[in-house]
């Protein structure tokens, strides 16, 4: 994803690569998703989520555990990114 562009409408355009998978609509509800809760306590939800589900499977965890704690790996740093950047444009 390149640097947003601003228009003369107030709104950022950004150039995508050709073969993304993220469209308009994953951005809107991505956008109204981090407007209604801060990915701070988004990333605390995971991993009280994650930490509950650790303690209760602890004596036998799922064959597919890696791909789950892959998966919530990817999404804490999505929403540590996601702080960073929101507090960038906080600041300007």
């Amino acid at each position: 994803m390149s640097t947003p562009n601003d228009n003369s409408q107030g709104n950022q355009a950004f150039v995508l690569p050709k073969n993304t998978k993220v469209t308009e609509e994953i951005i809107s509800e991505l956008d109204n998703m981090l407007s209604f809760t801060p990915p701070r306590q988004l990333k605390h939800s995971l991993l009280k989520i994650y930490m509950l589900y650790l303690i209760s499977e602890h004596d036998a965890l799922p064959g597919d555990f890696e791909d789950i704690a892959t998966d919530f790996y990817f999404l804490v740093e999505f929403f540590i990114t996601a702080e960073k950047e929101m507090n960038k444009t906080q600041d300007s």
